[in-house]
């Protein structure tokens, strides 16, 4: 499996036969971010917002993912599970969906712009997983601190993080390094590349928190 960063809360995910699924797609316009045409099978917004929501970069796909439920396509399955896009139970910015993406024999979890601390429910839904995409950037989402709230509950095998302060985006977020200074350098792996190759044998030989495109985040000064 191929996981993919395409900036913001976007990744492109390729399973082993070739399906592709894209998380949160983004609208060019509304961030400030560059993107081209994308091809993707399978399609999963969180929420209605335009910086997730940009079916128009799609081309090609046979099913979106945006409503409660548990969706199959060929080798991968989703299950979404409900969240809050803030912490007064949707009231400053709706709802938002968790996905929970299974392939290729691994669990992984894109939390879209997830507003709230974890619920037991959700915990519970969750269960036990490898791989969690994660806002950090604070503001619209959970922050840096939050996120590692999220961890030590989940503790995943590797945690991607997303949804910060990044070149080119048109509204501030907080800054991955105020995320990354609660870890130990040796939990941490930090890759200029925007995609890495995953297998469920491989996971250990990664580290607990793993960045993707380094090159496009802004450091905090």
């Amino acid at each position: 499996m191929i996981i993919e960063w395409l900036g913001h809360s976007c990744f492109k995910i390729v399973s082993d036969i070739g399906v592709v699924v894209v998380f949160d797609p983004f609208d060019p316009k509304y961030t400030g971010l560059d993107c081209k045409k994308i091809n993707a099978d399978v399609i999963s917004i969180s929420h209605g917002h335009g910086d997730h929501s940009a079916l128009h970069q799609l081309e090609g796909y046979s099913l979106v993912v945006s409503e409660h439920g548990t969706y199959e396509y060929k080798n991968i399955k989703i299950q979404t599970i409900k969240s809050f896009h803030d912490n007064k139970k949707g009231a400053l910015r709706g709802e938002n969906i968790i996905s929970i993406l299974y392939v290729d024999s691994l669990k992984i979890c894109h939390f879209g712009d997830m507003g709230e601390n974890l619920t037991k429910e959700q915990i519970e839904k969750i269960g036990k997983v490898d791989i969690i995409l994660i806002p950090i950037g604070g503001i619209y989402t959970i922050d840096a601190k939050q996120a590692k709230e999220f961890i030590n509950i989940l503790k995943p095998q590797i945690t991607i993080p997303m949804h910060y302060n990044i070149k080119d985006l048109k509204f501030e977020l907080g800054y991955l390094s105020t995320f990354l200074e609660m870890f130990d350098a040796k939990d941490i792996k930090i890759m200029k590349e925007h995609s890495i190759k995953i297998s469920k044998e491989d996971l250990k030989n990664h580290p607990k928190i793993l960045v993707l495109g380094f090159d496009r985040a802004i450091e905090n000064s």
